[in-house]
């Protein structure tokens, strides 16, 4: 067992504090300043947005933005959330809007409030590219399945890559990787879809609309050519195994690296997905051995299907493949006996009125798994969606093709005319951050509960009700150059090991059972650590700030 203490300068002060609400249900830590770690690097994979401009993929790193929530006010590890930005499978800026980032405001601000209620959540980024402008439907198929196939590699990348951090690092951001989930924006809704239930090759193929929608016929003669993902050119379902073209089929020359492998002695399994808009590539990949999803979808006037239909190019009549949304993804799990957990009298659903009500005028059953979201149609006429985004119209664009130094959004041309501000405003309109945090809350209000019940998420223990004496004591902190480490006289230390915010372990000691440790940093760089105290029976992990 553990209790807070804070130190004020080179003084101990045992500071009292009393937090309200429950862990994992209400943002209990909204008080309280959430640690932001940018730019760690968890794996690395061969993008094909360099195809075009370079004849063959190139090896990218794959990074992520961890936001961690206090761990010195109850004794528990956090449930991991993975959370895909929205990007149509292009990369930014080519997404042409002001926003496809995992540090978009409505990215920052989704994690942020998540880390208030208690779990570690993380924004990744991802592979991304395909041809929107190829002539025939079969290139658009092609291109489209395999961006959503590297994004699946790459979220379960993510996953097994936090799973080493807990194997072999000492678990430094205090995750349970026995309860994660992933959450995909828009058309990352896919990725999340695609993660929970694609657990072999072969059911990319098994499908129920267009029964041959993802296998190629080049000559129209009825009889399938080739599938549209072959492991030999585009890698394992879980990204696990590197791989060379056997030929430039695909269109990457023969030879060219299409896949690394990364963290392969981990598992890439995931205990719950959610969709915001978004939906699955085909509903027959839903079976017994899938992980639950929910989903939260326009159910009418969204960019993709909430039932079943053909998705096309936006603003074209170019059609791609049929795909399923949240409707069909809550009647399949309901038909196969897998429909999510409840927990009534567990936990309280806030917005279960509300989705009785929107299923009533979508016309449809009500479906515990699914929020039909109620769209809105602005004075253009476009219907916006779930609008989670907000830009600064007077930000300066990152630099862009005749742009090197940047201009602002609301200067920036864009291709389909007026700026790239004015284009975002079509389906946002009067954009603003107090709009878009109002559905964020209402996303984290439906993600929540389910995630409680189904995540099994046990009730913790309040620092108020911990004994103080077994308490372990790391000072000063911040520190300059040593740091003290003190255990009451029932605890014995055996062993101190430090990790960066990568996950990477910087320094071990071995200790013979003491109660008393001096600690000399000064070869460590400056910045913040987390210090793995090893006990006789138990280990603790404190957060310590090295200024020298």
């Amino acid at each position: 067992m553990k209790n807070t203490l804070y130190f004020i300068a080179f003084y101990s002060i045992v500071i009292p504090f009393r937090l309200s609400g429950q862990l994992f249900e209400t943002a209990v830590f909204n008080d309280y300043q959430i640690e932001i770690f940018e730019n760690i690097n968890y794996g690395i994979n061969a993008s094909a947005s360099t195809l075009p401009s370079l004849g063959e993929a190139m090896p990218k790193e794959l990074n992520l933005d961890l936001y961690l929530p206090p761990h010195d006010f109850y004794d528990y590890l956090s449930p991991l959330v993975i959370i895909l930005h929205d990007s149509y499978f292009q990369e930014f800026p080519n997404t042409y809007r002001p926003t496809g980032t995992k540090q978009d405001s409505s990215m920052v601000e989704l994690c942020t409030r998540l880390a208030k209620y208690g779990y570690t959540a993380v924004s990744i980024d991802y592979r991304k590219w395909w041809n929107t402008l190829a002539a025939y439907q079969y290139e658009r198929s092609i291109g489209l399945i395999q961006a959503i196939y590297r994004g699946i590699q790459d979220g379960r990348t993510a996953v097994r890559y936090f799973k080493k951090t807990v194997a072999n690092n000492g678990n430094p951001y205090l995750i349970d990787t026995t309860k994660i989930a992933v959450i995909g924006i828009e058309s990352a809704g896919f990725v999340a879809t695609g993660m929970a239930t694609l657990d072999n090759i072969n059911k990319i193929t098994n499908t129920t609309n267009e029964e041959d929608k993802f296998l190629v016929d080049l000559n129209n003669d009825g009889i399938p050519d080739f599938p549209m993902i072959d492991v030999n050119y585009h890698g394992d379902i879980e990204g696990k195994i590197t791989t060379l073209a056997p030929d430039d089929l695909f269109g990457f020359p023969e030879g060219d690296t299409t896949c690394y492998s990364n963290h392969t002695e981990y598992n890439s399994d995931i205990q719950l997905a959610m969709h915001i808009s978004g939906g699955i590539l085909d509903i027959a990949w839903i079976d017994e051995n899938s992980s639950p999803i929910l989903s939260f979808q326009p159910y009418f006037g969204s960019r993709y299907p909430y039932y079943d239909d053909m998705y096309f190019i936006p603003g074209t009549p170019n059609p791609v493949f049929h795909m399923q949304g949240g409707h069909f993804i809550a009647e399949r799990q309901v038909e196969l006996g897998i429909s999510p957990l409840t927990c009534e009298g567990v936990v309280e659903y806030t917005l279960e009125e509300e989705i009785i009500q929107n299923s009533q005028l979508a016309e449809h059953p009500n479906f515990f798994s699914l929020f039909p979201y109620e769209n809105v149609i602005n004075s253009s006429g476009f219907p916006e969606g779930v609008t989670i985004d907000w830009w600064d119209p007077n930000a300066l664009s990152p630099p862009i093709d005749g742009f090197p130094n940047g201009i602002p959004w609301n200067q920036l041309p864009h291709p389909s005319g007026g700026t790239f501000h004015t284009f975002g405003l079509l389906t946002n309109e009067d954009m603003s951050a107090e709009k878009a945090k109002i559905n964020i809350q209402k996303i984290i209000d439906f993600f929540a509960p389910h995630a409680h019940c189904i995540l099994n998420l046990s009730p913790t223990v309040k620092t108020s009700e911990l004994i103080p004496n077994e308490e372990i004591v790391v000072f000063p902190n911040p520190s300059s150059g040593f740091l003290n480490i003190s255990a009451p006289i029932t605890e014995k230390i055996y062993g101190i090991e430090m990790y960066n915010s990568n996950g990477q372990k910087v320094l071990q000691k071995d200790i013979n059972g003491e109660n008393e440790i001096t600690l000399e940093h000064y070869s460590i760089p400056k910045g913040i650590y987390f210090l793995k105290i090893l006990l006789e029976k138990n280990t603790l992990t404190r957060k310590v700030i090295l200024t020298e």
